[in-house]
């Protein structure tokens, strides 16, 4: 009988170990969908201040730019990153173009300030959600109800953005 009771025992304690393993990794895939949702939202921001730009620019190579809605969040940033490189390189050389834009500038500025401090958000949620998804042997038992991991945002050089608000 007092076997019995002592195995009843280690299945609860374990049931409860993976229960609040469970929920920790759920409240993680919260935050990080949550501030999926965030960054989305400031880069079709920041798309739509690209496009204004762009359209008044008239450059070749600028308007091939497209914003694709398919497209991955990583993929989205990366992309109007790039664009934004361009249109800063673009400005630098055509100075009186730059006064033209300088409110759209500040804004893509301060957007692009958000997203920074959304995407190291999202990393750190990232890196402590893959932490525990990879820890076995619960991720056999994560993977049994349909988690899957996550990819963080590559990191850029500070320089990359100093230069972008020039």
């Amino acid at each position: 009988m007092i076997y019995i009771i002592i195995i009843i025992t280690i299945i609860l304690a374990l049931l409860a170990i993976v229960f609040i393993k469970y929920k920790k990794l759920e409240d993680l895939e919260n935050a990080i969908i949550t501030c999926e949702d965030n960054l989305e939202n400031h880069l079709k921001e920041k798309n739509e201040i690209i496009k204004e730009v762009i359209k008044d620019i008239n450059d070749d190579e600028l308007n091939k730019f497209t914003y694709n809605e398919e497209e991955t969040i990583h993929e989205k940033e990366d992309n109007l990153f790039n664009i934004r490189w361009d249109i800063n390189k673009y400005l630098l050389e055509n100075p009186k173009k730059n006064k033209k834009f300088k409110k759209e500038i500040i804004k893509l500025n301060e957007i692009d300030d958000d997203v920074e401090g959304l995407k190291d958000y999202y990393n750190a949620n990232v890196i402590n959600y893959n932490e525990l998804f990879l820890k076995k042997p619960m991720n056999l038992i994560y993977k049994l109800l349909k988690f899957t991991q996550y990819k963080s945002f590559k990191l850029r050089k500070i320089d990359d953005y100093e230069i972008l608000k020039n």
